[in-house]
């Protein structure tokens, strides 16, 4: 039986390469004409040449991730920032990506959810604990509310917007508990998404993440996946240890390959790091080989 490889994709994380136009030179000659456009990339304007022609000429889709394109001066995008100035920067980006969307025909442009801490980049990935913080609630409210402003200006584009799923591992947890991250739960998205009330808002179901937070919190990451399958419109690819977010490579052993079949027709994209072209192809073969 024949897979649809359609919706099968590579995030440039997945390169050994952060220059976007070497790895759209790679995808060319390597015949891969699925691309995520992910925080891994430096972008010039330059690149938007590169990326018509690799869709006009090449015939290649683009999916466009979070910090794509790259803000002149790094900082955390967050979109439950009590920080005026850091939320109006965080919209901007995400209308600046959702307009680069449309004039590339990108169905949809997906962002992670909020976070309840202010934090420049030096300290993601690291414990966040200590930071300054506001309350679960009241980051929610910022972040639904961001959520309805972008949802109406992204509708005037076409372009949908996809949320992501946070990850919490055990050492920012507090108490036992999450208090620094939204969308880290089902209930959390779940709750999320109707009180946004856009038809233009989906979820973008990051497994890696799924399975380091179920581990640190002790909830069911199968349950999860039940809980908002419905409202899921792409998946995030990759393993890791179950204690942080390595973006490791997979293979048919991997937890969450047997779940694949119950999303086809979503966007499937391999989300590891520094990948050889080879591994890149083996990661395709596991999800072509889930949907059958």
């Amino acid at each position: 039986m024949e897979i649809d490889k359609s919706k099968v994709f590579v995030s440039t994380r997945a390169f050994c390469n952060n220059n976007l136009a070497g790895v759209l030179e790679l995808c060319q000659k390597q015949g891969i004409s699925n691309l995520e456009l992910g925080s891994n990339l430096r972008f010039v304007n330059k690149n938007i040449s590169d990326l018509m022609y690799f869709k006009n000429c090449f015939k290649g889709k683009l999916l466009i991730h979070n910090y794509f394109p790259s803000p002149q001066k790094a900082f955390v995008i967050n979109l439950a920032s009590s920080d005026k100035g850091i939320l109006k920067k965080s919209k901007q980006h995400c209308l600046r990506a959702i307009k680069l969307c449309a004039k590339l025909k990108v169905p949809f442009y997906s962002v992670h959810s909020g976070f309840c801490f202010e934090a420049a980049p030096n300290n993601l990935g690291k414990k966040l604990t200590r930071l300054p913080r506001i309350s679960l609630a009241e980051a929610e409210d910022i972040f639904v509310n961001s959520l309805r402003e972008l949802s109406h200006l992204s509708a005037s584009y076409g372009v949908e917007i996809l949320i992501e799923n946070n990850v919490v591992t055990l050492g920012n947890t507090i108490n036992s508990k999450n208090l620094l991250m939204l969308g880290v739960s089902s209930e959390d998205l779940l709750r999320i998404l109707k009180k946004a009330g856009a038809d233009n808002i989906s979820i973008l179901l990051d497994i890696a993440h799924l399975k380091v937070s179920a581990n640190s919190l002790g909830f069911s990451p199968v349950s999860f996946i039940k809980d908002i399958k419905r409202h899921v419109r792409a998946l995030h690819l990759s393993d890791n240890d179950g204690k942080n977010d390595q973006h490791l490579s997979f293979s048919d052993k991997s937890w969450f390959v047997p779940f694949l079949g119950n999303f086809k027709g979503k966007y499937l994209i391999i989300e590891c790091d520094n990948l050889q072209i080879k591994d890149i192809f083996k990661c395709r073969d596991v999800i072509c080989g889930a949907l059958q």
